[in-house]
């Protein structure tokens, strides 16, 4: 899942209120990487997506997610948010780490295998607080890559 997440793709402090405003601002980044679809495009429809079935994990962690025809390889995006966001996860907990994930409508065993590998490193509690000490974009590349590419710290 690192190889896919650039520096450019990462927001230190999404400051929002709501998961559809979250959504927006992180397929914004997204689109950045994709040439098949529009930002408008790509976040509505994560967000038919989500209001089908809910991508919020447990333990503060949403995991938004897309697959888009044309693309050639998964974008992955990242927005932390200190404040957390109401996301009706399973646990009743606000969100705070949001990954979206952007791959191409081919590839079902890749986006299961980034899904699940996300959702496996950020069930580390020690994972999520180095995640929360990070001062900046770049701080939070350096540890997402440690934290993605073993799924331990």
């Amino acid at each position: 899942a690192a190889d896919f997440l650039k520096p450019e793709s990462i927001i230190a402090r999404l400051v929002t209120p709501t998961r559809d405003e979250a959504v927006e601002q992180l397929a914004n980044r997204v689109a950045k990487h994709v040439k098949a679809l529009s930002c408008s495009g790509i976040a509505k429809g994560a967000m038919e997506r989500e209001h089908e079935f809910g991508t919020a994990i447990g333990c503060g962690v949403a995991i938004p997610h897309f697959r888009i025809k044309g693309l050639l390889n998964p974008v992955l995006a990242y927005g932390r948010a200190p404040d957390g966001i109401e996301w009706d996860a399973p646990d009743g907990k606000p969100v705070h780490h949001v990954f979206f994930l952007a791959t191409p409508a081919g590839a079902a065993d890749l986006h299961v295998q980034i899904l699940s590998s996300i959702a496996q490193a950020l069930h580390s509690a020690d994972n999520r607080q180095l995640l929360d000490q990070a001062t900046d974009e770049k701080d939070l590349h350096g540890l997402l890559d440690k934290v993605l590419a073993t799924g331990k710290k």
